[in-house]
């Protein structure tokens, strides 16, 4: 009143549930909304991190969808098989990078084992679009599917060129015949020397047989020999004395004539010559 006492309270509510609610509702969502963006952040930037890594492989990675239509393959792995980065993925099909005698293989073996297992591993060939030519690869094709129903959303394709191991271990492989073929080749001619090495063994043995008997033989013809000439000697003897009386009986004309000084000498070399 006019003397400043209170006479009574005065009251006024608002009501503000909805806006208090409403402003709940906006903070959620704002921290909602910074979550998702945060999120949203991180996975764009493994994304980043992805498209860098297999951009910047070097080997063949490829993505296709449940239908087997191209849906990503890198650069390294276009460049693998002939393909310019240019040319649309989406235009290729999974059986594309097979020959076509591959193809029932592919068909029957590696994409029911991919549907069943979920992945197949093996060395196979893919053909180059350029050349036509076979590039041998380690493939690994496996199924992604969804973690929580199993949801197939397509295949994954990881390959590496090696097409130079292959063609080392054929070098290899060739160099091991060429051993094998020498080592057999050895093997006849160590036995061939075996052979040759017991022959000439039996021909030493026959050889040292007959050098045996040669000496034998040399020694009873050096006895003979001595024999003989020791037996010789008393006959050449008499026979020496005998002309000498001869000579000395001969009449002086008789002595000096031609053909009995020839006999004489004739019988003098025989002498000389007996030993």
């Amino acid at each position: 009143n006019e003397k400043g006492e209170v006479t009574g309270v005065i009251a006024v509510a608002i009501r503000v549930s909805e806006q208090v609610v409403a402003r709940q509702e906006i903070e959620l969502a704002n921290r909602k909304l910074l979550t998702i963006n945060n999120d949203l952040n991180h996975a764009l930037e493994e994304a980043y991190k992805l498209t860098a890594l297999l951009n910047n492989s070097s080997d063949f990675i490829g993505l296709f969808t449940p239908q087997g239509e191209g849906a990503y393959i890198n650069p390294a792995g276009l460049g693998m098989v002939g393909l310019n980065q240019e040319h649309p993925v989406s235009e290729l099909k999974h059986t594309d990078f097979f020959f076509n005698e591959d193809l029932p293989f592919v068909r029957e073996t590696i994409l029911p084992t991919i549907m069943e297992d979920g992945k197949w591993v093996g060395e196979y060939r893919f053909r180059h679009f350029q050349t036509d030519k076979a590039i041998s690869v380690l493939y690994n094709c496996f199924a992604v599917r969804t973690p929580d129903t199993g949801e197939l959303l397509g295949l994954a394709a990881f390959s590496i060129n090696i097409t130079e191991r292959k063609k080392q271990e054929a070098e290899l492989e060739r160099y091991r015949e060429q051993l094998a073929a020498a080592n057999q080749e050895l093997a006849a001619a160590n036995e061939e020397l075996s052979v040759a090495n017991e022959e000439l063994l039996v021909s030493n043995k026959e050889l040292g047989d007959i050098n045996e008997r040669l000496g034998r033989v040399n020694s009873d013809l050096d006895n003979f020999v001595y024999m003989a000439s020791h037996d010789l000697k008393a006959p050449i003897a008499n026979i020496e004395g005998l002309v000498e009386v001869l000579k000395g009986n001969l009449l002086p004309a008789t002595a000096q004539s031609e053909m009995v000084q020839q006999i004489m000498q004739l019988i003098n070399n025989s002498i000389l010559r007996i030993p």
